[in-house]
């Protein structure tokens, strides 16, 4: 009895990234939430 597996392109991505090939726009991405809720974060502690 075989399983279809359903693979997102999220998954996809994780997959490759956890082979060691890592997707710099994946990782661009990622970057540009990070900058983004750091500098919330940022502006939330000045108030």
């Amino acid at each position: 009895m075989s399983e279809t597996k359903n693979t997102t392109p999220f998954s996809q991505q994780l997959a490759y990234i956890n082979k060691g090939t890592l997707d710099l726009e994946l990782l661009a991405e990622y970057q540009k939430g990070v900058d983004f809720l750091t500098d919330a974060l940022k502006q939330e502690r000045a108030a």
